[in-house]
């Protein structure tokens, strides 16, 4: 019975309708920022291990989104509009 619920995808969010995002910034009233990446870390752009993790991540989100227009077809322009 599961296969008739959305088989592969069910109860994912569509990934075309969300932002990839790798850190979670606060501002503060006064100017002042603070940041973390996804897993609590401060952000280390410069570290190689956590850049390819990065690119790693971002091309599997561009697969998942792909998967979905293959499986339901492309969003349409104003639909997509709206989640970018």
């Amino acid at each position: 019975m599961w296969d008739k619920l959305g088989n592969r995808f069910f109860l994912m969010p569509d990934p075309r309708k969300v932002s990839f995002s790798t850190e979670i910034l606060v501002g503060y009233k006064d100017g002042s920022a603070w940041g973390i990446d996804k897993y609590g870390r401060r952000p280390r752009d410069n570290d190689p291990k956590i850049k390819a993790q990065r690119e790693l991540e971002w091309k599997t989100f561009h697969k998942a989104q792909q998967a979905w227009d293959q499986e339901y077809g492309k969003l349409r322009g104003e639909e997509m509009r709206r989640y970018l």
